[in-house]
């Protein structure tokens, strides 16, 4: 079985959304939640899923740069489609649409992927714009929302990808 047939028929009844949602309210970080959330529908156990992405998180190890959410569902995309010959430059550009389609969707969604600009511009990497940023409580809600609407885009473009070619619209 091809690995992209992992997704046919996407496993819970529950939306995405909500399970990342939930994962990150258990304390689990924002690529961790997203990535964890397809894991049983990809062939991937839920505790790998949490090790592979648990660096991910802040923008990739606090940074602020990209958003754990939108990485976590560009590993999901990798995993799915990802190419494994060097040669296959068609499936390189195939997979590279998708990501594009993702992140341009979330970008018009929540105005950016970016971890600092979810955050108001606090560099999480200082504790002590870190505590700020918690205490102003921009991680239950700029993250929350985030998490909720990139694994809601990603649940949406598979869904969708099943059986088109890449770059055709998905409403966001």
């Amino acid at each position: 079985m091809r690995r992209i047939d992992a997704v046919d028929g996407l496993q819970s009844s529950e939306p995405k959304a909500a399970v990342a949602e939930a994962n990150l309210n258990d304390g689990f970080g924002c690529a961790q939640s997203v990535f964890a959330a397809f894991a049983e529908d990809i062939g991937m156990d839920r505790e790998t899923a949490l090790r592979i992405a648990g660096p991910f998180g802040g923008g990739i190890g606090g940074t602020g740069r990209t958003c754990g959410a939108v990485t976590g569902a560009l590993m999901v995309i990798g995993y799915l489609y990802g190419r494994t010959d060097p040669e296959d430059a068609e499936t390189k550009l195939a997979n590279n649409a998708r990501v594009q389609e993702l992140m341009a969707l979330v970008e018009d969604r929540e105005g950016t992927t970016l971890c600092r600009e979810i955050l108001n511009g606090y560099d999480i990497s200082d504790p002590e714009q870190h505590e700020l940023a918690r205490q102003e409580g921009l991680f239950e809600t700029g993250c929350q929302k985030t998490v909720g609407d990139t694994a809601e885009i990603l649940e949406a473009l598979l869904t969708r990808w099943q059986g088109a070619a890449p770059g055709s619209s998905v409403q966001g």
